[in-house]
């Protein structure tokens, strides 16, 4: 089971606010976790909007008096563009006064603009060093984000063990992320014993708290019957949880157990609306559902010229069989003109890119 470490790659203010070829619905692929972090002057602002930007001025006002609420609330209307132009400069210029005056927040602020260089040029030892203060200071996330440098060795020598020390205060003081990044950790037995159950019990408990990447996990889990006895009613009631909550992986794997009728009533219709949720999110995998869906006739009327549209945006996103996909179609002419040169460039590409066609597909090696 792979996952995805990016809670320091996302934009600041996503942070801040979160076939013909015989395919069905590709198989459901152990999930990627991504845990999303809380949100990461001294010049007055300018209202964006018309008016007379009374609000902006009375904020700017306590700012400028030295209230740290004051200037952490206007250096996060900086960062999201609330009222104002957005201008990642000077939130980071009211976070790092409010900072100064022992605002926690506005200390997590800042680790999360060094971590990802806006209004700032990016520096892992920055970042670091204000998660730490923000640590200090009782922030889990920040716990949970020190985790995540010490896993990956970011800025620093990868440290299991250490990642595991800041996974388990942020997971002791409530942080969701903290408590999957624990699980894992504990269910691989990376500088910790490995512990199937307690790892299990650290998913439930953050999917209990609403987290959409534990849900996640946990549908994998069900679905796949690791740790667990395999049950495709609970698979498909936490890949819900976790596409309602805003995970894109979650969407594509609910909507495959819809497609399939896999622990819920088959219904194509729903499917195809929350395969087009992932590819909105921009994942290729949902891209390329929403192909086979066009191709087979499922949940919306047959149209090849739409599905090989849909298998091109997924093999221009990165997705291997779909580029094997595109190249056969071009191939045999088939919702697309006939073209030998794109059909080899394609198939090629899906080659490069690792893809192994089936020896036995009855379609040219189509997925």
């Amino acid at each position: 089971m792979a996952r995805l470490l990016t809670s320091t790659a996302v934009s600041l203010a996503a942070a801040l606010a979160l076939s013909a070829s015989g395919a069905a619905a590709t198989p459901i692929a152990a999930p990627g976790k991504v845990p999303a972090p809380a949100p990461a002057t001294a010049t007055a602002p300018k209202p964006k909007a018309a008016g007379d930007g009374s609000d902006i001025a009375q904020l700017v006002a306590r700012a400028q008096g030295g209230d740290a609420d004051a200037m952490h609330d206007l250096a996060l209307d900086y960062a999201l563009g609330r009222g104002v132009a957005r201008d990642d400069a000077q939130a980071v210029q009211w976070w790092t006064l409010a900072a100064a005056k022992g605002d926690a927040r506005s200390m997590y602020n800042l680790g999360a603009a060094y971590a990802r260089g806006e209004g700032v040029n990016r520096d892992d030892a920055q970042a670091a060093r204000w998660w730490t203060l923000a640590a200090a200071k009782g922030n889990a996330r920040a716990m949970n984000n020190l985790g995540e440098m010490a896993e990956k060795g970011q800025g620093r020598a990868s440290d299991p063990v250490d990642a595991v020390r800041w996974y388990r205060m942020a997971a002791d003081k409530g942080d969701p992320a903290g408590m999957v990044n624990l699980g894992y950790m504990t269910e691989h037995g990376a500088g910790v014993a490995k512990d199937p159950d307690a790892a299990l019990a650290l998913y439930r408990k953050a999917a209990d708290l609403g987290d959409a990447d534990a849900a996640e996990f946990l549908g994998f889990h069900y679905v796949k019957g690791v740790g667990v006895a395999k049950d495709e009613v609970q698979a498909a009631r936490y890949y819900r949880l976790a596409a309602e909550k805003g995970n894109v992986q979650g969407m594509r794997d609910y909507g495959v157990m819809l497609s399939e009728g896999q622990g819920v009533e088959k219904n194509p219709t729903e499917a195809m609306m929350w395969f087009r949720r992932g590819a909105a999110g921009g994942d290729p995998r949902s891209m390329f559902d929403v192909g086979n869906m066009y191709a087979n006739g499922a949940g919306v009327p047959l149209d090849q010229a739409q599905a090989v549209a849909w298998y091109a945006k997924a093999a221009e996103n990165g997705d291997a069989a779909a580029m094997w996909v595109v190249g056969h179609r071009y191939e045999l002419g088939f919702g697309v003109a006939k073209d030998p040169a794109l059909a080899k460039q394609w198939k090629d590409k899906a080659l490069a890119a690792g893809y192994q066609p089936p020896a036995d597909s009855p379609y040219g090696g189509a997925p």
